[in-house]
């Protein structure tokens, strides 16, 4: 996958966006508002994100450029909504894991360069991985409620091409809390990431919405379930 040249940031204090499954964010600061309104003059192929957790400390400077954590998801805005007031909502989709370099930006939201971070290799064979990451599936599969999001995760685990895109779908869905997945984020172990999963457990459905929440402050915008 190519990657844009720059990105725009919508970083968070307290959710961490993963790659795998669409999220929906309601986005509310006036700052964020001309951010979604540059996104909708771009082509739909080309509407890239990135949502960086914001890094302790962040209230000080929101106002500015609060710093954030340079690893994130880069993603893509799959859909976005005008509501009244010029508010809008986002539906938006983490494709890979990135890291985040600062960039010179003239417009009222943070810009920054993204690298691509791509897994470290799995030493030795790569079948007791796999095996394992298939029983995980199986277990979670016993465990989904009949949802639309459980529905959507079914779906996707089924036509996952391969066990690391199975895991990052599970981690996307089933981790809760910023810490936790800010943790599976930056781990570029596969093994280490499935034991994370095994080790944190999982919910007997993914979470609704944004799966933590952003709050009224720190990134203008908050998950949402409308």
């Amino acid at each position: 996958m190519e990657l844009p040249p720059q990105v725009a940031l919508f970083p968070l204090p307290d959710h961490v966006l993963l790659p795998g499954l669409p999220q929906v964010f309601r986005v509310f600061e006036p700052r964020y508002r001309a951010l979604a309104a540059d996104l909708a003059a771009e082509e739909p192929g080309q509407r890239w994100l990135a949502m960086p957790r914001l890094a302790s400390g962040w209230q000080a400077g929101y106002e500015g450029s609060p710093a954030y954590l340079p690893v994130a998801a880069l993603a893509l805005v799959r859909d976005l909504r005008p509501l009244p007031g010029g508010e809008a909502l986002l539906v938006v989709e983490g494709l890979m894991r990135c890291r985040l370099e600062c960039a010179l930006s003239m417009r009222p939201y943070q810009l920054a360069v993204p690298s691509a971070l791509p897994d470290a290799p799995l030493m030795g064979d790569p079948a007791p991985f796999g095996a394992a990451v298939a029983g995980l599936v199986a277990q979670v599969r016993t465990r989904l409620a009949a949802d639309a999001r459980a529905a959507e995760l079914r779906a996707r685990l089924a036509s996952a091409p391969q066990p690391l895109s199975a895991l990052a779908l599970l981690g996307a869905a089933l981790l809760t809390g910023a810490d936790r997945r800010q943790a599976f984020l930056e781990c570029l172990e596969p093994m280490r990431r499935l034991a994370m999963l095994q080790e944190f457990g999982a919910p007997a459905s993914p979470p609704r919405g944004g799966g933590g929440g952003g709050g009224g402050g720190g990134g203008g915008l908050r998950p949402s379930d409308n």
